[in-house]
This record gives structure tokens, sequence and C-alpha cells, in this order.
């Protein structure tokens, strides 16, 4: 009779590991599509592979890495009630866990750094760079704090000989110190990243429909942002002190697997205007075109010495500088009596 009454308290004998590999690795293989796409779109002789594509990569292999452990602890049981893990695999899904968690949080960080390099490489004001460093400084600031703590409170766990529950790792207070600190500086991240470039491409000779590609493009980061919200909401409301832990800590887990693909994406997703532009002419749309820009006379200058420029003889010559209304555009142009020359700066 006993044994029957606990063999009716136990859970039932489900599985969420399945819904992990069918909406994970699908993701993944796209996530990977996006990024071959942007790399090969580099590889020409027009362009190079420069230090954000680097980044990017080093995003990818953590990210790799993170399916790899995700799979093994799935393999393990992890996705099942804890009732119905074996024992001899606990510590096992343990080890493969915490490797899920590093190099997660290895990949969203790696993947918004390579962001905010390729941002300043579109802006030269001062203020804007100044902000881009900073978001660099507290991403890089975020990922060594993680994995430093990880790796020094949990080394029991990658040792194999504890696992989560019993570990000095997995603290109420340090969890939420933790998971808050890489949520928050993460989506500050992502709102400055997407708010920046739309000031700057909006201000372009393009096309409207252009500039707003680019946009949505580089909007797409908010799609990562997003993700947080029901990661916050699950990090609430999880349960520490429950037997069920592990089942218990799928939703969220399953989110941070969103997360890191979808800004792994985003990352990759401005680089690949290109061949966007090209699919979109193959449906009759017009190509994407500068739009001339009326210049208006802003001011004169004269110069002492003509050598200053370009004039092979002394003496001074009058310039007049004009300027589109929004400054993005400026010439110089001679109007003194010898025959007008324009040069752009």
């Amino acid at each position: 009779m006993a044994v029957n009454n606990a063999t009716a308290t136990l859970p039932p004998n489900e599985n969420q590991g399945p819904m992990l590999i069918g909406t994970v690795i699908p993701l993944f293989g796209l996530t990977f599509i996006v990024y071959a796409a942007r790399i090969w779109s580099r590889l020409s002789p027009r362009c190079a592979l420069t230090v954000p594509d680097y980044i990017i990569t080093v995003a990818m292999i953590a990210k790799t890495m993170c399916i790899g452990f995700m799979i093994a602890a799935i393999q393990d049981g992890f996705g099942r009630h804890n009732a119905h893990i074996e024992p001899a695999n606990m510590l096992s899904i343990s080890s493969n866990l915490l490797g899920v968690f590093m190099t997660g949080v290895a990949t969203s960080g790696t993947a918004r750094i390579s962001i905010a390099s390729l941002l300043l490489r579109f802006t030269m004001e001062r203020t804007w760079r100044i902000v881009i460093w900073i978001v660099i400084a507290l991403q890089v600031s975020n990922i060594l704090t993680y994995e430093i703590v990880k790796l020094v409170q949990c080394r029991l766990v990658i040792a194999g000989q504890v696992v989560f529950k019993k570990s000095q790792c997995v603290r109420k207070t340090q969890v939420w110190a933790l998971n808050y600190m890489n949520v928050g500086i993460c989506m500050l991240s992502d709102l400055i990243c997407t708010a920046m470039p739309i000031f700057v491409v909006w201000r372009l000779s393009r096309s409207v429909i252009e500039k707003s590609l680019v946009i949505v493009l580089i909007a797409s980061a908010l799609i990562a942002t997003a993700c947080g919200i029901p990661k916050i909401y699950h990090l609430v409301t999880y349960d520490f002190g429950s037997d069920d832990g592990l089942w218990h800590l799928v939703p969220e887990f399953f989110w941070c697997r969103i997360e890191e693909a979808m800004i792994i994406i985003a990352a990759c997703a401005p680089l690949l205007k290109g061949p966007i532009e090209r699919c979109l002419r193959r449906f009759g749309l017009p190509p994407f075109e500068s739009q001339p820009r009326t210049l208006s006379r802003i001011g004169t200058v004269v110069f002492a010495n003509n050598a200053e420029v370009g004039w092979p003889d002394e003496g001074q010559r009058q310039w007049s500088i004009s300027s589109d209304v929004e400054g993005m555009t400026v010439a110089m142009t001679d109007t003194s009596e010898r025959e007008g020359t324009k040069s752009g700066l």
C-alpha cells in the first residue's frame, strides 16, 4: 500500500526535451544560415572581415557549444520531472546545464559587443561614441563577472561532485543578482544600439524605402529585448525550494536560448542589406539610389596661400562654402576671377 501511495504521488512521466529540440535546434539552424550569409557577403574584393565580424564569430562558436551542452543535458533526462530522472544522471545534467548557462551569457554578450563595435564605424559624434564604449564596457564586465562567479563558486558542479540544488552557485540572492544584472545590461544595450543608428540613418540622402529597410534590420535587436520579459517573469516565479527544480527551469531555459539566437540574427541582419536589395530587385522593385540634395551657400573663406587649397601659385583666393540643409554634404567653390573649381570635402 505504501508503494502504491508513493507511486500515486509521482508526477506524470512527461518530457519537455523534444519541445526544446524541436524549437531551439531549427532556430539555431536559421541563426547559422544568417551568420554564414553575413560572412559570405563580406568575403568579396570590395569588403574584408573586420573586428565586428570576428566578434560575432566568437558569439557563434559560444552558441554552438551552448547547443551541444543542451543536447547532452536532454539526453541525460533534462526536461523531465526530477522524480523520473535517474540519480546517476543528475550530476551530468547539472554540469551540462552549467555549461549552457556560461556559454549562453557569453553568446548574448559578445553578440551585443559586435553590434556596438559595428556602430563605432558609422558615427563620428563624440557623445555617441562615448555611449557606445560604455555599452561595450558594460557587456565585457557583465560577461567577466558572470563567468568568474560561476567558475569559482560552481567548481564542484563542474567537477561533477554535486548537483545544482546542493551547490552554493544557486543561492537565491546570487541567482537574482546575476540574472537581473545580465538582463538589465542587455536590455539597456539593445535600446541604445537601436536608437542611435535610427537617428543617423534617417539623415542620410537615401530613399525612404532603403532607410526604412535598414532601420527594420537594426531594430530586430528589440526582439531579443522582448525575450527578456518572460525571462524575468520565470525568474521571479521560480520556486528555489522545489523538489522538481529541473522541470520548473525549462521555461526560463527556453527563453534564454531564443534570446541568444535572436541577438545573433540581429547582429548579422544590417549587413545583409545588399543581398536583400538584390532579392527585392528580382521582384521588380526599383534599386536603391542616393537622393541628390540642393546645396546652399553658407559662408566664404579666404586662404592666404593658394597652395593650401591646391593652387600652384601664390596669392589670395576666395572660396565659397556650401552645404545641404542637414550638413551632410559640403562643397567648396572658387569664387575669384579665375574659372570656378569645386571640390568635395
